[in-house]
């Protein structure tokens, strides 16, 4: 597959926390420490309609606190066995990291059987030496308990200048000619979509290195 052939999304998707749009200066002063230290301290849960960064987020501190794929998990499967298998791996000291984390999606679609496990035996006693990251698009799906054992951030998208930069920054990579004022516009209006689908438009309608707003 050629560059050509990526999304730019996928393209585009932060590494590094430069290249991230925080969703407020709340979370990115947090964000930053945890950064600074290489340790989150606790379990992390991110929340909020799909498109909005959580996962993303997830992978660019992963990308920054892990330090050899020996101290990550991450978990594709919510069935009950594949939570029991965790308590094993959870118990060891991490190798090269301060912790180890778990990456925990779509947290909101796990077990009765699987929340209990883990609410009850993984999630508190083991916080000195394993972080959870979870993430969910449905977090009145979620047992207040299990929410409980969760250091929150909610994502609402609302960071739109943010927004504005990072697509300004893709569309003068890409080499594709914009009115600055309109691609504000679009943004403003569109801005609850998710920068996800925000930049899977721009994308679409880009093909012949000009962008008409009107015609979006």
């Amino acid at each position: 597959m050629s560059i050509a052939d990526i999304s730019w999304f996928m393209k585009y998707l932060p590494n590094k926390p430069e290249d991230y749009v925080f969703d407020d200066p709340e979370h990115e002063e947090l964000v930053q420490k945890w950064l600074e230290n290489e340790y989150i301290s606790g379990n992390l849960l991110l929340s909020g309609p799909a498109g909005l960064g959580k996962s993303s987020l997830a992978n660019v501190l992963i990308r920054s606190i892990v330090k050899t794929q020996s101290d990550l998990k991450v978990v594709k499967s919510r069935k009950v066995e594949d939570v029991d298998e965790l308590a094993s791996w959870i118990t060891g000291r991490p190798i090269k990291s301060k912790k180890k984390v778990v990456l925990f999606e779509e947290i909101d679609k796990i077990s009765k059987q699987s929340s209990t496990t883990l609410k009850d035996g993984m999630l508190e006693k083991y916080q000195a030496t394993c972080t959870f990251i979870a993430t969910t698009n449905f977090i009145t799906k979620i047992d207040p308990a299990l929410k409980s054992r969760f250091t929150h951030l909610s994502f609402t998208g609302k960071n739109i200048q943010g927004i504005v930069n990072r697509c300004k920054y893709i569309l003068d990579s890409e080499g594709v000619k914009f009115d600055p004022d309109a691609l504000v516009k679009f943004i403003n209006d569109k801005h609850k979509l998710g920068l996800r689908n925000i930049i899977t438009e721009l994308q679409i309608h880009s093909l012949n290195g000009t962008i008409d707003f009107n015609s979006i």
